[in-house]
Parts: structure tokens; C-alpha cells; sequence
């Protein structure tokens, strides 16, 4: 991995943290994306050079921001992985639309989006995407219906 340029959505904790130091750990270069920048802080080994993006991914214009600082700061992008998520809980009766309309952005038009704003990139360097999914998206159970919809909805792109 020395010299492969990953961008990682969702590494300022869980999953996505677990991906991005294993990913440094391989000796590839981080692009690390959270909505907290003060939780990116600590990733990866102290000569890497890290960068770093603070960005909402449910936000178009932290989508449009942090995609144009990835192009311009990297040129390339050798590996993408979608491990940013959004997880709100509740019966169908009661479960807000707005909580459903923010998962759907992040779970699902964030990596659609930021997949196809950095496609070129990838292209170009013959790189690999990676979408972190959940099996919920395929055996949903009681109160995790909005969440199983915007998995599904990720396995289907």
C-alpha cells in the first residue's frame, strides 16, 4: 500500500477508524473524512503525512468542499472507502421523516455523490471503492426500518 492515497468517510471512529489506521499501517497516505476534526486527530503514524477533512456528509456544500480539496490537494485517489453512516432508531409509527431524510443523505446520496465526484481520480490511478454496508440492509427487524432502507438502497449502488 506505500504510496496508495486512501480516502476514508466515517474515520473518526468505529469502522472507518479501525479501515484508516489499518490502511497507514499497510504504508498507505491518508485522506481522512469526519464530521468532528478534533476525532481525526491521533490516526495513522506520526511521519505520514495525513490530511485531514472536516466535513458533514448529509451537507452539499461539505460534499462539493471536500471533494474539490481531494482533487486539488491530491491529484489521485488510489482507494475510496464508504464507512461514514448514520443510524437512528425507532418504530415506523413514530420515527421522524427528517431522521429518514438524514440517514438517506449520508448513508446513501453521500457516497454516490463523493463516488462520482471522485471517479475520475480513481480512474486514472486504476483504484478500488469500497462501501461498508450492513446486513440489516438485507434482514431488517423491528425498529430499524428507515436505517435497513438506506442500506439497502447502498447494496443496490
Amino acid at each position: 500500500m506505500t504510496g496508495q492515497i486512501a480516502v476514508v468517510t466515517g474515520s473518526s471512529s468505529g469502522i472507518g477508524r479501525a479501515i484508516a489506521e489499518a490502511l497507514s499501517a499497510q504504508g498507505a497516505s491518508l485522506c481522512l473524512v469526519g464530521r468532528k476534526s478534533e476525532a481525526l486527530e491521533g490516526i495513522g503514524r506520526p511521519t505520514e503525512r495525513i490530511r485531514r477533512y472536516q466535513a458533514d456528509l448529509a451537507d452539499d456544500y461539505d460534499l462539493r468542499t471536500l471533494t474539490t480539496s481531494v482533487r486539488q490537494d491530491c491529484g489521485r485517489v488510489d482507494i475510496l472507502v464508504h464507512s461514514a453512516g448514520v443510524c437512528r432508531l425507532g418504530d415506523l409509527a413514530d420515527a421522524p421523516v427528517g431522521d429518514f431524510d438524514r440517514q438517506y443523505r449520508v448513508n446513501v446520496r453521500a457516497p454516490y455523490a463523493l463516488t462520482q465526484a471522485l471517479l475520475p481520480l480513481i480512474r486514472s490511478s486504476r483504484g478500488q471503492i469500497v462501501f461498508i454496508n450492513s446486513s440489516v440492509g438485507i434482514t431488517a427487524r423491528a425498529g430499524v426500518g428507515q436505517y435497513a432502507a438506506t442500506k439497502h438502497a447502498l447494496k443496490a449502488i
